[in-house]
């Protein structure tokens, strides 16, 4: 139980099939997962700085006040995962292994920071949503100050490729010598 958010469950599967070659596997699997907020995510009670904007009722205005604070409404992070590989140990090469990996992840309802800058510029748009995130002067019309709470900004979706080999010599009285490499590409 989270107390934040509720009850959560999430799936996952893998398959493995290996055809009567000892030396060949495909595999595959898909898994969704979650990640609740965190407790300064939640519930920061204001950490200020100063942001470089640009203010087009204030030509003159370059910085303003920003308060980030936490936001006890966030949603948790989502994500989405499914790989597809093979594995092969040549019978020519003894010791030799190669894997290979494709593999896409998307993630959804991602915690982070609305630019300074969005947000100003939603408010002089009239968006309703932004109407109390900025406090304007209403003589000189220099925004004073910008909040810009923990959202759900937004999704991500990584794909690459896995792969790797690994070597091992015949064991010896003195041991086993394993040489192994492995890699990424992100697409």
């Amino acid at each position: 139980d989270f107390s934040d958010f509720g009850n959560m469950s999430k799936p996952g599967i893998s398959l493995r099939w290996k055809p009567m070659s000892e030396n060949f596997a495909i595999r595959g699997s898909y898994s969704e997962g979650f990640r609740g907020a965190n407790l300064q995510e939640l519930y920061l009670g204001g950490q200020e700085s100063s942001e470089d904007i640009i203010n087009p009722n204030a030509p003159n205005q370059i910085q303003v006040r920003n308060l980030q604070t936490g936001n006890a409404s966030l949603l948790p992070e989502g994500s989405k995962s499914w790989n597809i590989g093979l594995i092969c140990s040549p019978r020519f090469v003894s010791g030799l292994t190669l894997r290979f990996d494709y593999y896409t992840v998307f993630k959804s309802n991602n915690v982070g920071l609305l630019e300074s800058q969005y947000v100003f510029d939603e408010y002089v748009a009239g968006n309703p949503v932004f109407k109390n995130a900025v406090e304007v002067n209403p003589v000189s019309h220099y925004a004073t100050l910008i909040r810009t709470p923990k959202s759900n900004v937004g999704k991500e979706i990584s794909r690459g490729f896995y792969y790797g080999f690994t070597y091992a010599l015949p064991a010896k009285e003195w041991g086993k010598l394993t040489f192994s490499l492995e890699g990424v590409f992100l697409d």
